[in-house]
């Protein structure tokens, strides 16, 4: 064989050989891409979502609340800032003393708003608004540990603050909620369980170990609407804290085995 004609025949084996090599990559492709219709083969890639039984459980866990939440203040208006801005500063302090004379420490006393606002008329021969005043409000947010003397916290409060008392709400809630919460998550696993060796059942699967777990939930609080207070001299307000929900909720993802 010539040398031109060597080099023609080693070309033609070159092409052959790689075209032979696509064909056979095709193939395992084209032969993996049926297995994995037929659901014998699955291929994971980084990134890939992983498969499972997903399921979400809830637990709950109950108890009595042993801290009372009180939003109140005072609000005074007056014909100038600086008179508004004095009544609504001694009121304040005077509910202050009594929330103190109670039991309320320094520390479970918060200032959550204090704002100036003016006040309009638009009775005027032109139809404009006029300021007829200035109203000041001064809210502070109360937390009540000794949880039954909460009606006299609120009616000696009232009597200090007289008709600029201003009260926004309460609502009870648990200090520590560790125990309740253990409670609640327990009963929620149990529940993602249930529901997953059901599902695993009904399918016709082997359910395997957990894969992943995210918690959620908190506490339900019980809130209750302004009260309306009673005068010093009358019945105290009565309050009732009733009995806080713990909620857990978690989201498992079961292996299938």
């Amino acid at each position: 064989m010539s040398g031109g004609g060597l080099r023609r025949w080693r070309q033609e084996e070159i092409v052959m050989r790689n075209f032979l090599l696509l064909i056979t990559v095709a193939g395992a492709l084209a032969l993996t891409a049926v297995a994995c219709e037929e659901g014998n083969t699955i291929v994971n890639t980084p990134g890939s979502t992983t498969t499972g039984i997903s399921v979400s459980g809830t637990g709950q866990a109950f108890g009595a609340p042993d801290i009372t939440l009180i939003t109140l203040g005072v609000q005074a208006q007056a014909a100038n800032v600086a008179d508004a801005r004095e009544t609504a500063a001694s009121t304040a302090k005077a509910v202050v003393d009594s929330l103190k004379k109670n039991g309320v420490a320094d520390k479970d006393i918060q200032t959550t708003q204090f704002d100036i606002q003016p006040q309009y008329s638009t009775r005027t021969p032109t139809g404009s608004p006029t300021i007829t005043g200035y109203q000041v409000t001064n809210v502070l947010s109360v937390k009540v540990r000794k949880i039954d003397t909460t009606g006299k916290v609120l009616d000696d409060a009232t009597a200090a603050g007289g008709n600029n008392t201003l009260v926004r709400g309460v609502s009870f809630t648990i200090d520590d909620p560790t125990a309740l919460r253990e409670t609640a998550r327990t009963e929620a696993i149990k529940d993602a369980r249930t529901k997953a060796e059901q599902l695993a059942k009904e399918s016709g699967v082997k359910l395997g170990k957990p894969i992943s777990i995210v918690e959620g939930g908190g506490v339900t609080p019980y809130e209750l609407a302004a009260p309306a207070l009673a005068r010093a001299a009358d019945t105290g307000t009565p309050i009732e804290s009733g009995e806080l929900t713990i909620n857990v909720t978690v989201t498992v993802l079961y292996a299938i085995e």
